[in-house]
């Protein structure tokens, strides 16, 4: 399969469905630079569409306690 930039929900879940496939897969050296590829484009999209704020220190310290 042709992969590209992820640009919306249903190309996101494909992409997540293709890598569990390749995941479970037995270890065939073709398939890891697609499953390369597909973490790249997947962490690129959750990047962009569910960012995480970074934690304020101070917040984590109490939070610690």
């Amino acid at each position: 399969m042709n992969w590209s930039i992820i640009k919306n929900e249903e190309q996101y879940n494909t992409a997540l469905e293709r890598l569990d496939e390749i995941f479970h897969s037995t270890d065939d050296p073709d398939l890891s630079d697609e499953f390369d590829l597909l973490s790249l484009l997947i962490n690129k999209y959750e990047e962009e569409k569910y960012p995480i704020e970074e934690a304020d220190p101070i917040q984590v310290i109490k939070m610690k306690l």
